[in-house]
């Protein structure tokens, strides 16, 4: 749906590890997968980034009446599953 290259997504995920936002580990039973999960630090970030996207999109859609905004949303949802 982001139309990342997994070399793209490897970056990505490499930069949030070394942030110590992630953490990656390789599957207890099947070694090659990797397993990604939020550190302590990552679980705080996320908690203070959809605090801020709430806070943006209900400025977003003020002045919208409820049908608008719904109407809004089934347009977004088209674009993205578009492709």
């Amino acid at each position: 749906m982001a139309l990342l290259t997994p070399q793209t997504v490897g970056v990505i995920v490499s930069n949030l590890e070394r942030a110590q936002i992630i953490l990656r580990e390789s599957h207890a039973v099947h070694g090659r997968i990797q397993q990604i999960a939020l550190t302590e630090e990552g679980t705080s970030l996320l908690a203070q980034c959809r605090e801020r996207v709430d806070m943006l999109e209900n400025k977003l859609i003020e002045g919208f009446a409820d049908g608008e905004e719904a109407a809004i949303r089934r347009w977004l949802v088209r674009i993205a599953t578009a492709r």
